[in-house]
């Protein structure tokens, strides 16, 4: 497992998204995003927030980044967040990605189950009392409730073992 004694969080980067006015999508249509025409195709008039979220990608390599996007309802922020998937997997990182649906609001855990699914085979790898945790908290076993601390360490000793073979972006969407 990792060593954390040189961990330091990040503090995240805050994109607040913002409806657009004519003359900004007239402008953003020929700046910075000329050359990545993948992502920008499906976006007009972003080429501000697309921007910072690339350049977040590409600067987070081996040093790890923390990105909130907010705005009003239907401004876009999903897209954006679709958008900063697309680039990572473009790339070359690993992109894991889960958006909260309501249905499964009462069930604890279901939406970090979603998000680790990729990477849940190296579970194996965990410590064992770190493995029950995560296998009982996303009820792949049997077990008594386990205690938060110990999924939050599996979930990011995951994490840590799925970035130490390839940078990973962690996109999660509330929707």
């Amino acid at each position: 497992m990792c060593d954390w004694s040189d961990f330091r969080p990040a503090r995240p980067v805050v994109i607040e998204v913002r409806a657009r006015t004519h003359s900004e999508l007239v402008s953003d249509a020929s700046g910075w995003a000329a050359g990545r025409r993948q992502v920008l195709d499906r976006l007009v008039g972003r080429d501000g927030e697309l921007h910072q979220l690339t350049r977040l990608v590409d600067s987070a390599r081996g040093s790890g980044a923390a990105l909130v996007v907010r705005g009003d309802p239907g401004i876009g922020k999903s897209s954006l967040l679709r958008a900063l998937s697309t680039y990572g997997r473009e790339v070359g990182c690993q992109v894991l990605e889960v958006t909260g649906i309501e249905p499964e609001a009462q069930l604890p855990f279901a939406g970090l189950l979603h998000l680790l699914r990729p990477v849940l085979d190296d579970a194996g790898k965990l410590p064992a009392t770190q493995q029950r945790a995560l296998f009982t908290a996303f009820e792949m076993q049997d077990g008594p409730a386990p205690q938060p601390f110990l999924i939050a360490l599996a979930s990011l000793n995951l994490l840590t073992d799925a970035a130490a073979r390839r940078p990973v972006v962690v996109v999660v969407d509330d929707a």
